[in-house]
């Protein structure tokens, strides 16, 4: 272009971005199609955007000519540093400027920086955090300028995956920041590393290594890295984002910065993309110049998941109930003393006390009543939030550790125990539980008074509900048996009332007239723990005799176990006895045995006769 403005010549390329080049011959007529790049032709360097792209445009007088030159930025920025350094030459010239306020907002910004915003956003930039800080950085950042502890160049902003200016900054007497973008002194802090070594050699090293700047922002990670996050996009992000440390009590371990140079053992590392959390050992070692200047830290982080395992195994041995895989009494008394002293507050403690356990294990065995309480435990886990426990006292008893609930809390977490409860059968048999509850709200906690409260209210409930559940427990097993022997629920009806004929008879008294009768009904109970071959063949063959035999026996265990009912359990055990003493469980004779026995096995016998 002359000097006049007439247009000598220009590139293809050019025009594809400027197309109404072509139909004008001198600068006047090109800057009315463009009037948002006019005002930066006659300037030797600035950045604009043109149909949502940016171009660098560069403007140089040379033999009484003028020579502009546009480059697509994203081009610029992606052939790297260097590159960059060479096409934006001029910002050797002075630093891009602004002025922020107490809370990051932009209060004003110099020339060079109105004319190359566009290189960080395609928005305008109002705020420090627009510059892809975050805002937790750009806060603490503030803090260090106004309190005098910021170190010059310490932050440091990106173009794309390059590390392009550290930050200067000054306060200034009316609280206002003034801040001052210059080329990083270093571009690619991650290669001051391959300076001494190659990265070859720190990819093979058996422990994670990572770089980070003064604020945590992380400038190179090696290969195990990688590895034990699950995930190669690290670069640029910052520490406390892509990964979380915990301590052994599970409480977040945040690193404030700036760190100190110090060893951190038995972490667990989390990262949203791992399978699994390790356990690790960081080591933090502070990297700086030759003069002194900090400008970050390297980060080892050693695997050491096999050797804590073994010591997490120890410690869940000693305090895990190895049975249902909740907390045990060794485990609660650590509890109960670090509440105590930390004073905790909305606590709440809800007892919980299987109901019929005795009677399960009576009628089905221990098995099955292992398994409705390991049932009953998950359900209670399954129950909790994060930062609850369940703790198993013993046997069927196992008490629920709430933290942060109001006692409207607590009514919301009984009616979900309930429902699940409610849905839970061993062998058929429906579950239920006794509870009690207590809550702490404010002031001093006292464990024991809260548990004793806790205790009085689950015996209440226990003398009220007991009965009731373990009568449904009765039905069920009589339910079950029916179920699978048809024929049982007959004999059993026809035994009760030949019973009840008899007694009246031979004029007995009323109540012992419905004891015989209510022993009729429940007299083959103990069927139910037969195995079906055992119960079809063991009255007939001699392979399953025996078995089959002891059933009354267990009978006799089933009611024994159950209050309501106990007063049955020695005319069902004796049933069998013969009158001549040659029969079992013991041997008894004449009248030895019970009168209520001897009639329950004539009418026993008596419907076996006409029922073949």
């Amino acid at each position: 272009m002359e000097e006049k403005g007439n247009i000598v010549r220009y590139s293809e390329r050019f025009a594809q971005i400027f197309p109404f080049i072509r139909s004008t011959k001198n600068l006047y007529e090109f800057s009315k199609h463009y009037e948002n790049v006019n005002e930066y032709l006659n300037m030797p360097q600035s950045v604009i955007r043109l149909n949502d792209k940016r171009y660098l445009l560069k403007s140089e007088k040379r033999n009484g000519h003028f020579y502009i030159e546009a480059n697509k930025l994203k081009n610029i920025v992606n052939q790297g540093s260097e590159q960059i350094r060479r096409s934006f030459g001029d910002w050797n010239n002075g630093p891009l400027g602004l002025i922020i306020d107490k809370h990051g907002k932009i209060i004003s910004m110099n020339i060079r920086m109105r004319h190359y915003w566009m290189i960080f956003s395609q928005d305008a930039i109002n705020a420090l955090s627009d510059f892809d800080i975050p805002e937790d950085i750009v806060f603490k950042f503030i803090e260090q300028v106004q309190n005098g502890t910021y170190v010059n160049g310490s932050l440091t902003i990106d173009v794309g995956d390059t590390v392009m200016f550290s930050i200067k900054a000054m306060s200034t007497s009316n609280n206002m920041i003034l801040v001052n973008f210059n080329f990083a002194d270093e571009v690619n802090y991650g290669a001051k590393v391959t300076d001494y070594t190659t990265n070859s050699i720190l990819d093979q090293l058996d422990y994670g290594l990572m770089m980070v700047d003064n604020f945590g922002k992380i400038s190179y990670v090696n290969d195990k890295m990688k590895e034990m996050l699950n995930t190669s996009s690290l670069h640029g992000s910052y520490i406390m984002d892509v990964m979380k440390l915990y301590d052994s009590d599970q409480n977040w371990v945040t690193l404030d910065f700036p760190l100190e140079s110090s060893m951190y053992s038995l972490l667990w590392l989390s990262a949203p993309k791992m399978e699994r959390r390790l356990v690790v050992e960081v080591l933090v070692n502070e990297i700086h110049e030759d003069d002194g200047f900090r400008w970050g830290y390297i980060l080892n982080f050693r695997d050491t998941t096999v050797r804590e395992s073994r010591q997490v195994r120890g410690i869940d041995f000693a305090y895990m109930d190895a049975q249902t895989n909740t907390y045990n009494r060794h485990f609660l008394k650590q509890l109960i003393y670090r509440f105590e002293e930390d004073k905790a507050v909305d606590v709440g403690l809800i007892l919980v006390d299987l109901n019929g356990l005795k009677v399960i294990n009576d009628a089905f065995g221990h098995l099955k009543g292992d398994e409705a309480i390991i049932m009953t435990a998950n359900t209670l886990k399954e129950s909790c939030k994060d930062g609850d426990f369940v703790v198993r006292l013993g046997g069927d008893e196992f008490m629920m550790i709430l933290t942060d609930v109001t006692e409207v809390d607590m009514d919301k977490y009984l009616t979900i125990i309930n429902q699940s409860i409610r849905q839970k059968k061993v062998s058929n048999l429906p579950l239920s539980f006794s509870v009690g509850t207590a809550h702490h709200s404010e002031g001093d906690l006292e464990f024991s008074k809260l548990l004793n409260e806790a205790e009085l209210a689950m015996y209440h409930n226990k003398t009220i509900s007991s009965k009731t559940s373990r009568h449904q427990i009765m039905e069920a097993i009589l339910f079950r048996l029916v179920e699978r022997h048809p024929w049982e629920c007959d004999h059993s009806k026809f035994v009760s009332e030949l019973n009840g004929k008899i007694a009246n008879a031979i004029h007995l008294g009323k109540e012992t007239v419905n004891m015989i009768i209510e022993a009729g009904k429940y007299h083959n109970i103990g069927k139910v723990v037969l195995e079906d071959n055992v119960h079809l063949q063991g009255n007939a063959t001699d392979e399953h005799r025996e078995a089959f035999d002891k059933h009354n026996e267990a009978a006799f265990r089933i009611l024994s176990a159950i209050p309501e009912y106990s007063y049955l359990g020695f005319t069902v055990l004796s049933y069998k006895e013969n009158y001549d003493g040659t029969s079992i469980p013991k041997g008894l004779s004449g009248k030895e045995i019970p009168l209520s026995a001897r009639i329950l096995r004539i009418s026993s016998a008596f419907h076996k006769y006409i029922n073949p």
